[in-house]
This record gives structure tokens, C-alpha cells and sequence, in this order.
């Protein structure tokens, strides 16, 4: 069997072989409650952490909360003989004030970053959307666990 052969049987084998990693690792979804605040958000709300719901217009004892959120991209490759492979990166993170009545304004941060790996013929990668999507979704379920965490701990329940 000549190289090129060879060599074209090696991509095709790995053809369509796309991996992706997430870390961190996402928590366990756990449905959270519910926390009344004030939301000063601008974006799709399918991002927004899950515990928070809207409260009502004028509620004094209502806790504010500004959240953002950002994606950001980057591309490599590893080209030699044996070994052609692309990578892609998008890392998501979310910043989140909160701003409780009488206390001082809180900041938390959360970051994901997901991976797709795939060589150089690969049949349907993952698209940018689909990457981003995964990134911003670890953020809010980062978010939600570590928010619902915190409010079991000053309620006692931990």
C-alpha cells in the first residue's frame, strides 16, 4: 500500500471524529428556587440564571441585579504527518452584581470555556452558535449552584 494511500485511509479513519470538553464540568442540574429580585438585563434570558424571578415593581425589600454576559473565540490547528488536527475554544463568562437593600453590593464571576477538537476533514463540526450556546449555559448553571448553595447556607439548611 503506497504513502498516499495510507495517508488518505489515516484521515478518512479519523474523519468525523470531533471531540468537546467543557470545563469546568457543569454541576448537576438542580431546578433552583425561586429568588425575587430586580433584573437589569439586557440578552437572551435563556442565559440568565434560573433563580432568579422577576419582583414586583417597587418591592423596597427586593434585592437588584445586573448580569452580563460575554463569548469569546479562538482557533488553532497542529499540522504534521501524523497528527491534523483543528481546535476551537469559545470561552463564556458571566458577571453578576448584586445588590442587596442596606449591604454592600456583591460581584461573582463565572467562566467556562468549551473545546472542540476535530482533524482536518471532519463532516458537520459543531458550529459557533452551538459552542457558544454550551458556554453560556455552563456559566448559568454555575451560577444557579452556586447562588442556591449560598442561599441553603444563610438559611441554615447546610
Amino acid at each position: 500500500m503506497g504513502i498516499r494511500r495510507l495517508a488518505l485511509l489515516a484521515s478518512l479513519g479519523a474523519a468525523g471524529c470531533v471531540s468537546i470538553e467543557t470545563a469546568p464540568e457543569p454541576p448537576a442540574s438542580v431546578p433552583p428556587a425561586k429568588l425575587h429580585v430586580h433584573l437589569e438585563f439586557e440578552g437572551d434570558r435563556s442565559y440568565l440564571p434560573r433563580l432568579f424571578d422577576e419582583a414586583a415593581e417597587g418591592d423596597p425589600t427586593a434585592p437588584t441585579v445586573h448580569y452580563e454576559y460575554q463569548a469569546s473565540y479562538e482557533d488553532g490547528s497542529r499540522v504534521s504527518f501524523w497528527d491534523n488536527r483543528h481546535w476551537r475554544e469559545v470561552t463564556a463568562q458571566g458577571v453578576l452584581q448584586l445588590e442587596i437593600p442596606g449591604k454592600d453590593p456583591k460581584t461573582m464571576i463565572e467562566q467556562c470555556v468549551v473545546t472542540v477538537k476535530y482533524p482536518l476533514i471532519v463532516f458537520n463540526p459543531p458550529t459557533d452558535s452551538e459552542l457558544r450556546r454550551r458556554a453560556l449555559v455552563c456559566v448559568r448553571d454555575w451560577f444557579d449552584a452556586r447562588l442556591t448553595h449560598a442561599s441553603a447556607k444563610a438559611s441554615g439548611a447546610d
